[in-house]
């Protein structure tokens, strides 16, 4: 499938280097990008189109993956969400707002339990972590979960957009390293998907960019913060996405963060410490994430230059 980028390491877009920068080659706009939700529907309908089979939206109860299904079900798209679910209920917040979301919109859900705590204390996740060089173990617990189902699926990934820190310094975010995880995931299992919905069309990409830069979101440095998520929330409502509005819903919520507090919990006292001690530590440096991400705009694409001109 086309997409509005191609992403990869180094001049050469490699699907990994440990020494070269995160290359986010941007398509030319081939027109001034409509609202963000139209753009998004627009692309749902293109994908659904492509694939000829019904897409399964991976639904993790956060807010990227909520804005992906409405928009597949404001374009009137056949769907099926598909949710990860941990044994203990380790996930169960997240995982009540994908099957409220699902409920409420008639959309059919399937959830798949995962055996987290086998897959983690016996190391199952070696074999991902060194195949896809995977860099995060809980990345490692996604693809396994992705290797449950063989339909063709849509990960939501996040939106393009500018952040205001100190007054006049601008950051930008983009596609990141763990992004381009799902690329290298779907090219070397060939499967059929979309490794980040939210740059499926350039279109897409720059509609967001382009909201983001009349609304001067404030950057945080740390987003389990409640008013990062309050303000996330809020530009997608802003782009046209009607997402339900969860007063519980404030912090991060992708689900690992119970994992975290099991294990921490569990070895509490012990030689092994904590989480960190034993699922991050020995296997963050392996294979580092890029020091620099560039995002590489046609010279000739002046829609775009038009739509960074911003005080």
């Amino acid at each position: 499938m086309n997409y509005g980028l191609r992403v990869g390491y180094g001049p050469q877009l490699k699907s990994y280097s440990a020494t070269e920068p995160l290359v986010i080659k941007m398509e030319q706009l081939k027109r001034v990008p409509l609202k963000p939700v139209e753009e998004a529907r627009l692309a749902a309908r293109d994908i659904a189109d492509k694939l000829g089979r019904t897409p399964w939206v991976c639904l993790s109860g956060g807010l990227d993956s909520e804005a992906t299904a409405y928009a597949f079900l404001s374009a009137g798209v056949d769907f099926k969400a598909v949710t990860m679910q941990f044994e203990k209920d380790l996930n169960h917040h997240e995982v009540q707002y994908a099957i409220d979301f699902c409920k409420q919109n008639g959309v059919k859900h399937e959830l798949i339990e995962i055996p987290v705590l086998d897959f983690y204390e016996t190391q199952k996740f070696q074999d991902y972590f060194h195949h896809f060089k995977a860099q995060t173990v809980e990345v490692c617990t996604q693809f396994y979960f992705l290797d449950q189902f063989t339909e063709p699926f849509v990960w939501s990934g996040e939106p393009m957009r500018l952040f205001r820190q100190d007054g006049d310094n601008v950051i930008l975010q983009a596609v990141s390293d763990f992004e381009q995880m799902v690329y290298r995931y779907g090219e070397d299992k060939k499967r059929d998907c979309v490794p980040n919905f939210h740059f499926y069309s350039a279109e897409l990409a720059w509609s967001f960019l382009r909201l983001s830069v009349g609304t001067r979101n404030e950057y945080y440095v740390d987003d389990h913060v409640a008013d990062y998520y309050l303000q996330k929330n809020n530009f997608y409502r802003q782009g046209g996405f009607l997402l339900n509005h969860h007063t519980q819903r404030v912090t991060k919520a992708h689900g690992f963060e119970h994992l975290k507090i099991y294990f921490d919990d569990k070895y509490a006292g012990t030689e092994k410490t904590d989480y960190n001690s034993v699922y991050r530590k020995p296997w963050k440096d392996l294979y580092p994430t890029a020091k620099q991400n560039i995002v590489d705009i046609p010279k000739s694409d002046t829609i775009a230059k038009q739509i960074l001109r911003f005080d």
